[in-house]
């Protein structure tokens, strides 16, 4: 008897590469942040019809380079308090009203940073939600 499985050797993961909020551009993703959230509010509070509740907020989110605004659900809310700064990994941009939103799947991950950046050195005055983008076909 013969297998069919090989042993294959441990993956070593690579260290996860950081990048500014300016480098985000419409259907991007798979980008690292660490940001500090400046402002959060809840949009919206439903149950489903599984019975199981959902819970979306948006949140204000910068660098020193900028800021976008980040859509979160249910236990990503936990870790968006005003002033903390966070990791927000592998998020994508989506497209809303033609403006830009993070957002963040199942396959990301919204974790509290080691690093700490004050809300007020965050640009504010370069917020990459506030552009109006527009689909131009060719």
């Amino acid at each position: 008897y013969q297998s069919h499985f090989r042993m294959e050797s441990p993956r070593h993961l690579k260290k996860a590469e950081f990048s500014n909020v300016t480098a985000l551009h419409p259907g991007a993703h798979g980008h690292n942040l660490t940001v500090s959230v400046i402002n959060r509010k809840i949009v919206l509070k439903r149950t489903e019809n599984d019975c199981s509740k959902l819970i979306l907020g948006e949140a204000l989110v910068g660098d020193s380079t900028g800021c976008v605004i980040l859509t979160a659900r249910n236990e990503q809310l936990k870790f968006l308090k005003e002033g903390s700064t966070i990791n927000i990994r592998n998020c994508r941009v989506d497209m809303y009203k033609g403006n830009m939103r993070i957002v963040v799947d199942q396959w990301g991950l919204i974790e509290e940073s080691r690093a700490s950046i004050p809300p007020e050195t965050v640009n504010t005055k370069n917020n990459l939600s506030e552009v109006e983008y527009e689909l131009v076909v060719v």
